[in-house]
């Protein structure tokens, strides 16, 4: 039996090919399915999914050990699911702050090339916004504008800002 906290195999082993056929017939008939297989000259009967190593594992009168199986597959579900959170969170943080860099980069530039004027005087709020704060998610500076905007309606602001930038931008190159 392989360690619980690795990947699941428990596999029983036998140099009588005969043997290993008549048990195998025995646990297909208490409804546990082990995989069948030869290695050099020995039969080998064996388990790769967890369910079945635990039902064996109990049918022989070994529950501690099954409980322990389970246990430590409870044990790596979590962790996974935790780390694939982690992950997303991470990820997101580094998509947002990079977005938001982008925005002021954009409109800084703006802003020194063309100035205030270039933006509607519903947008500079927004815009004051985002300056004064690099790091606040849109989320954060949706809710500080007065009146509060949705998180969507900030973003389309946003997009909006920078696509009057990027314009400002284009022009002053032509």
């Amino acid at each position: 039996v392989a360690s619980p906290d690795k990947k699941t195999h428990l596999e029983l082993t036998t140099p009588h090919h005969t043997l290993c056929r008549e048990v195998m017939s025995l646990m297909l008939d208490m409804e546990l399915s082990p995989k069948l297989a030869t290695r050099k000259s020995a039969s080998l009967l064996y388990w790769k999914d967890t369910a079945g190593a635990e039902d064996f594992l109990t049918l022989i009168g070994a529950p501690h050990a099954a409980l322990c199986m389970m246990e430590a597959k409870v044990e790596k579900q979590l962790r996974n699911q935790i780390n694939r959170q982690v992950n997303c969170e991470a990820a997101n943080v580094i998509k947002a702050s990079n977005a938001a860099a982008e925005q002021i980069a954009v409109i800084r530039r703006a802003l020194d090339q063309s100035g205030w004027d270039i933006f509607p005087d519903a947008l500079h709020e927004t815009i004051r916004l985002r300056l004064d704060d690099p790091t606040a998610s849109l989320s954060e500076l949706a809710s500080r504008l007065d009146p509060p905007i949705s998180k969507p309606g900030l973003s389309h602001r946003m997009r909006r800002i920078v696509s009057i930038a990027r314009a400002a931008a284009e022009e002053e190159q032509t």
